[in-house]
């Protein structure tokens, strides 16, 4: 099977249980400010996030990769919507 990203079997396991965890997360940080979060949701100009709630969300990831995180990448647009962290991760995982 070709696979675009260049991954093997056991990292892409590894990527979508880190996905899995992040969205896990996400939803429980939003269900703690009683709100619903879905897939279009703006998590951070909505203030669904905020700043601590990204630090936590970044090391659930960090974690899940192994990988650091660099200050540049803790954007809006990467931690806006849960297709945003997605997508995300999937490029830290690439590199």
């Amino acid at each position: 099977m070709n696979n675009p990203t260049g991954a093997q079997p056991q990292q892409l396991a590894g990527v979508d249980a880190t996905i899995a965890r992040v969205r896990t997360l996400v939803a429980g940080l939003c269900a703690e400010k009683k709100e619903t979060v879905t897939e279009d949701s703006e998590l951070l100009l909505s203030g669904l996030l905020d700043s601590l709630d990204v630090v936590n969300v970044a090391a659930e990831i960090e974690t899940g990769l192994g990988t650091e995180i660099a200050p540049i990448d803790l954007t809006i647009e990467n931690f806006e919507t849960l297709p945003a962290i997605e997508a995300f991760v999937r490029r830290l995982a690439a590199n």
